[in-house]
């Protein structure tokens, strides 16, 4: 995403997740990091994070709104640490905290291989 840009995370969220189907259960945006769906594949979690956010990104116009780097979670959220909300959403800033590491991975010069980047 484009740096000094507005980005209105939380449709961000509920259309990337929308666009990726159900592979994954949620997204923290803050680069893009998705929780994946624990009945599926992780390979095929992968696959249908990146064909979901390239869909995406080819129908977002503005480079606010698009997905530059995503990287699928090991786990889905840990409701015993407070990262599932009352009513049953993922909250943000628990999530960004709990997964410092991940999100430091997301913006680094040379990510990791985990990180998928879209152009």
């Amino acid at each position: 995403m484009g740096l000094g840009a507005f980005v209105a995370c939380g449709e961000v969220r509920l259309s990337a997740t929308g666009a990726i189907g159900p592979a994954v259960t949620d997204a923290v945006v803050c680069g893009e990091d998705l929780y994946p769906n624990p009945t599926w594949a992780r390979e095929a979690v992968a696959a249908a994070a990146r064909t979901g956010i390239e869909a995406f990104n080819r129908r977002t116009p503005g480079v606010a709104g698009r997905i530059a780097r995503a990287r699928v979670l090991a786990q889905p959220p840990d409701p015993a640490s407070g990262e599932i909300t009352d009513k049953g959403y993922v909250s943000q800033s628990i999530a960004r905290a709990r997964h410092a590491a991940v999100i430091d991975d997301l913006f680094a010069e040379r990510p990791s291989a985990e990180v998928m980047v879209f152009g």
